[in-house]
């Protein structure tokens, strides 16, 4: 489902609620990010896009392929929109904390390189 909210005037706002399948949703929301009529339309796209980056954080790499392609548009609305797209989507990356393992054989070494006896 994807909610779109549009403020018409200070107390006017009109919203469009989708409900399509999950390629096809994201297909219309690239869509809608190089052919969105109003700027609004246009960041609503690019706002969506970063929430799919929350739901499937494998799929960054993927994600970012396309955005670029609208990054390089000859429409400077569409390139607006794919900066937008970049925001969100680089403010719904999970963090990275990895933890370092050590390697099976650095331990042995040290072990064997150190100058301490166990007993």
């Amino acid at each position: 489902m994807i909610v779109f909210c549009f403020k018409i005037d200070e107390a006017e706002y009109i919203f469009y609620v989708v409900y399509l399948a999950p390629s096809v949703r994201l297909d219309r929301l690239f869509i809608l990010l190089d052919t969105g009529t109003t700027p609004v339309t246009r960041k609503a796209a690019a706002q969506q896009l970063g929430e799919v980056v929350k739901l499937h954080p494998h799929e960054l790499n993927n994600l970012l392929a396309k955005v670029l392609v609208h990054l390089r548009s000859t429409n400077w609305d569409s390139r607006i929109a794919a900066g937008q797209a970049v925001e969100a989507i680089v403010k719904n990356i999970p963090e990275w904390n990895p933890t370092p393992q050590p390697k099976q054989g650095a331990l042995k070494r040290a072990i064997q390189n150190s100058a301490y006896i166990c007993i």
